[in-house]
């Protein structure tokens, strides 16, 4: 008999069912459990339970386990391909010769690595769970993966992935470095009051929805946003950085309002965080004013960060968010940088005062319902530059629509020497039509001012 590849032998463990990890996945959290306890060894088990905190409902769980009975313990050893004497430290959870993984682990302790490579990961639920190592690499998460209150006792790695899904931490505790580097968020990540003991890496990651840091403690020497892209909503308020926490060269393209809320604010913030030892920003690009009103800085760098006021509805916000950091800057004696926000609240306060004049034509138009409907202004031009048509029409037909044209659209020029003309053959009645004309121009440029507001409250141009 030829000797069976690699290869080959994956092949087999496409379809679930004949996985042994996946298989004894299946037998429950009892069995599972129960598997491990007896897998490990008493003295294992107890350093793992003393690291799950007293309130985890895994506590419990983890106490009440028994180890499996001899023969059942036996038989899933031959099924796992070990033995009694099997290196402990070499074994792994890999599931990566599946097609397809999905996978519900709440409850389950996972004292060994777990390895999911080049899968497409479909679903999973690992919350209120245990772990020692995740990797996932090449992974593209189809649908959602909720991680929430539950604890990683090893490493935690997302590298080169892509996930469709929503992706939910919250209230984990991750006792080991957490590294997602490279890796592509299509959907809402949430890392709410969660606990990072020891450093970690999210540089080069883009998040294209929102973000959600709010709360969580940052413990570890260093906490790297290195290149990081956040597109759209992102909250750190409330967080805690007790190391240094690095942001160079990160973008924060997230817009000033929501799309369809124009009540929710969409600028990245910092609300009420702490950054305990520094906080780079160099290099960063803001393309909405940050929000750090609250934050406490014991030192901090926006060297060379590029800043940026977006969206003229937002000014207040605006004005709160540059004052907050001027009163930062003054703080921690960095006067440059406090110059160049100080430009950014008075290049604010010009756009206020320069909006103040248009404010009642605005609220007007936005009380009477037609906020972004272009038809009312449309259809009144029409009716306004057929009757003033009319009008020049009694006195000199053939110029009429020349003049007509040149108060309705009064910035086009083309039709002048027309204008002129029938001005220059109406004889003593020019004075009265060149009042007339100037009441259309001036009407015409009120109805073309709404249909312009219509057009930019409707594709919510800036």
């Amino acid at each position: 008999m030829t000797e069976i590849s690699q290869k080959e032998k994956r092949k087999e463990f496409i379809d679930p069912e004949h996985h042994p990890w996946v298989r004894l996945h299946a037998e429950g959290e009892g069995y599972w459990n129960g598997f491990m306890r007896q897998f490990i060894g008493e003295g294992r088990w107890g350093e793992i339970l003393a690291q799950v905190p007293e309130d985890h409902v895994c506590k419990n769980i983890m106490r009440l386990t028994k180890p499996l009975d001899s023969e059942k313990y036996k038989k899933e050893l031959e099924l796992l391909g070990f033995n009694e004497r099997y290196n402990r430290a070499k074994v792994t959870i890999d599931v990566s010769d599946l097609e397809r993984g999905t996978f519900t682990f709440q409850y389950f302790v996972l004292p060994f690595p777990f390895v999911c490579k080049d899968v497409n990961f479909w679903e999973g639920d690992f919350r209120d769970a245990v772990f020692s190592h995740i990797t996932f690499e090449s992974v593209e998460i189809v649908h959602d993966i909720n991680f929430q209150n539950s604890i990683f006792l090893g490493n935690f790695n997302i590298n080169k992935a892509t996930a469709k899904g929503e992706i939910r931490l919250d209230n984990s505790v991750f006792h080991d470095q957490v590294n997602i580097i490279d890796k592509k968020f299509y959907n809402v990540v949430s890392f709410s009051n969660c606990k990072f003991l020891k450093g970690s890496s999210f540089s080069e990651s883009e998040f294209h929805q929102y973000v959600d840091f709010t709360g969580a403690k940052f413990k570890g020497r260093k906490t790297d946003f290195h290149k990081t892209v956040f597109k759209n909503r992102v909250s750190f308020n409330e967080a805690e950085f007790n190391g240094h926490a690095f942001f160079k060269n990160s973008k924060f393209y997230c817009e000033e309002f929501d799309e369809y809320d124009d009540t929710l604010p969409l600028s990245p913030s910092f609300l009420g965080t702490k950054f305990i030892t520094s906080a780079d920003f160099s290099e960063t690009e803001f393309f909405a004013p940050p929000h750090f009103e609250g934050a406490e800085f014991k030192a901090v760098s926006f060297n060379k960060a590029i800043v940026k006021n977006h969206n003229n509805k937002a000014l207040h916000l605006a004005n709160s968010a540059w004052a907050a950091l001027i009163s930062h800057m003054e703080k921690v004696n960095n006067f440059s940088q406090k110059l160049i926000f100080h430009e950014k609240l008075l290049e604010v306060d010009k756009e206020y005062e320069a909006s103040r004049s248009l404010k009642i034509l605005y609220e007007i138009y936005e009380k009477l319902g037609h906020g972004r409907l272009m038809a009312p202004p449309l259809i009144a031009l029409a009716y306004t530059s057929v009757f003033f048509n009319w009008l020049y029409g009694l006195f000199y037909p053939s110029k009429a629509f020349g003049y007509t044209l040149v108060n309705t659209l009064s910035f086009i020029s083309y039709y002048r020497s027309e204008a002129s003309d029938y001005l220059d053959n109406i004889g003593s009645l020019r004075h009265l039509l060149l009042t007339a004309g100037g009441i259309h121009s001036v009407i015409s440029l009120f109805l073309l001012f709404l249909i312009g507001l219509a057009l930019r409250n409707r594709f919510k141009l800036k």
